[in-house]
């Protein structure tokens, strides 16, 4: 599923790296997401990698990042979407210091509390909230689809007499109606 994620050529963070750890962290695993290959869960590597990445969101005091460009959401994607559970649950059974943090940098993103309106909650959710929704977070529950969306929409278009002129699309699953005016309003 997300193995089939395209690096681009130069994924960098806009925020500038604090100190030379986390300059070198950011090329490294550039790098390593750039070479292509996703490792097995048990690959003792992906452990260290996701250790260097909370290692550089701690130097780099980020919690939560709301640009598709930057390379730590990239790359938590490249190595986890489709498979956070497996990894938490290896991590968990290693009681290393590598494995616990990068328990801890997953476990901060876990515990982001992210907006669910119209059109922040889908780009969270396609940048951080997969990791909550794979890890069953009580109370987490996905987007609609675009489609449930739309239904949703029409319904409410039809009820309140407003004619939809076309769609838009956020491009992260949110879904807007490009409306007319009223032509069945009923006067209160």
């Amino acid at each position: 599923m997300c193995a089939n994620i395209l690096w681009r050529k130069t994924v960098m963070s806009y925020e500038k790296p604090k100190n030379k750890e986390a300059a070198d962290i950011e090329s490294r695993l550039n790098k390593v997401g750039r070479a292509g290959k996703r490792p097995s869960i048990i690959d003792p590597r992906l452990v260290g990698w996701m250790a260097d990445w909370a290692r550089y969101r701690n130097i780099q005091e980020r919690w939560a990042s709301a640009s598709t460009d930057d390379w730590d959401v990239v790359f938590m994607q490249w190595a986890l979407k489709g498979r956070v559970k497996q990894f938490v649950d290896h991590c968990e059974a290693q009681e290393t210091p590598e494995s616990k943090l990068a328990l801890k940098g997953i476990k901060q993103v876990y515990d982001f509390v992210w907006p669910h309106t119209s059109s922040c909650g889908y780009i969270f959710a396609s940048l951080w909230g997969w990791l909550q929704l794979e890890l069953e977070k009580p109370g987490e529950t996905r987007p609609s689809t675009p489609l449930e969306q739309m239904k949703g929409i029409r319904k409410w278009a039809k009820e309140s007499g407003t004619k939809i002129n076309g769609w838009t699309s956020d491009g992260f699953g949110g879904v807007r109606a490009i409306v007319g005016t009223l032509t069945n309003r009923k006067e209160a």
